[in-house]
């Protein structure tokens, strides 16, 4: 069974539907102090069930409303309890960078552990960590989304170069560009402060009437992208495309980028304007395998 969570509801019926198994909702109501109430709609007994949620927004609701979700299923019997979070939320704050802080990484991992069996989700916005088995003790699934992103650049764009915006996204470059069998280039990065940073093309490549595919994990301010696009434009480039996995877009940040000449597209671990990439087909690809 899939439950589509209150973020996650359009996600969760594209997986009931690749995986031809039945779709529920979850209904979500509030006590007149402000208090959740959450309501599972069908038995769930002896089943499988993968609730969906999309953690943006109201994410600290969006988590309690899981973590409500997961317990009522464990109390009424389920045989397993999958959380997808097409994306990852507090995966930055992986080390405590001034005295006192939580490390909210290992706290939200713990919370999962102790209410789900697996947890899926789709490019983790990893730092100083290799992998999400070095935080989750619950089995964790990552999904990579290069395949979605090379097929959707390969038919809509030709005569395409591959661009980095810093050395974080050299993984995604790679393997996009590999996919399409086109050059790839990845920027220098330096940030002087969290809303300022400059970016330096180490090795040389001229874009010149070249469509420039800049690839990148994810966006939030799109001071990075902003910045590879001023630099990338002296090159007088055919045309510049920004390909996110997750759009964030905090700030104005979808308004300036395409503000500043650049076509935007996203895949719909978030729901945006600009959300055409559908990953979900991948994601039931792998729910189906670990059945």
């Amino acid at each position: 069974m899939i439950i589509g969570c209150s973020g996650g509801q359009d996600f969760a019926r594209k997986l009931a539907q690749h995986l031809s198994e039945t779709y529920s909702s979850l209904t979500v109501s509030h006590f007149p102090d402000g208090e959740m109430l959450v309501r599972l709609m069908n038995d769930v007994k002896g089943k499988r069930v993968v609730l969906v949620q999309r953690f943006f927004g109201d994410v600290s609701n969006q988590i309690l409303e899981v973590m409500f979700a997961a317990h009522a299923l464990r109390d009424l019997g389920a045989k397993k309890v999958v959380l997808v979070a097409p994306y990852m939320p507090y995966m930055r704050q992986d080390t405590r960078f001034h005295s006192g802080e939580v490390v909210s990484q290992r706290a939200f991992a713990q919370l999962c552990d102790s209410f789900f069996d697996v947890v899926v989700t789709v490019d983790p916005h990893l730092h100083r960590i290799r992998s999400l088995p070095d935080v989750f003790s619950c089995q964790s699934v990552v999904i990579s989304s290069d395949t979605a992103l090379s097929t959707f650049i390969k038919k809509k764009y030709r005569d395409v170069v591959i661009l980095g915006p810093d050395l974080e996204s050299y993984q995604w470059a790679e393997r996009v560009a590999s996919l399409l069998q086109v050059p790839f280039r990845v920027l220098e990065k330096k940030r002087h402060s969290s809303r300022r940073v400059t970016v330096t093309l180490n090795e040389p490549y001229n874009f010149s009437g070249k469509t420039v595919v800049l690839i990148d994990d994810i966006v939030s301010t799109g001071h990075t992208l902003l910045e590879a696009v001023t630099l990338v434009k002296k090159f007088k480039p055919e045309k510049i495309i920004a390909v996110v996995v997750h759009g964030l877009f905090v700030e104005d940040a979808l308004h300036k980028l395409q503000k500043a000449g650049v076509t935007v597209f996203a895949t719909n671990t978030l729901v945006t304007d600009v959300s055409r990439i559908d990953v979900s087909l991948l994601v039931a690809e792998k729910l189906k395998k670990r059945r």
